[in-house]
């Protein structure tokens, strides 16, 4: 559900998909890795008790 909300839209998880596209990753592949990303960045944000910001995290999104 989460994901498909990340591709209707623009933000820094976009952008990661995007790029994962760009490099040949498939659509599943890089919805997926989407998914795991919004899991990461949730369980981190619950676990610091600390608000989204995206502009902290597109720093990190491409490895």
């Amino acid at each position: 559900m989460a994901g498909h909300s990340v591709l209707k839209g623009k933000s820094g998880l976009r952008n990661y998909y995007d790029t994962l596209r760009l490099r040949g990753i498939s659509h599943d592949n890089a919805y997926n890795a989407v998914c795991r990303k919004i899991a990461a960045i949730s369980l981190s944000v619950w676990r610091k008790s600390e608000n989204y910001n995206d502009r902290l995290i597109t720093g990190n999104l491409i490895k």
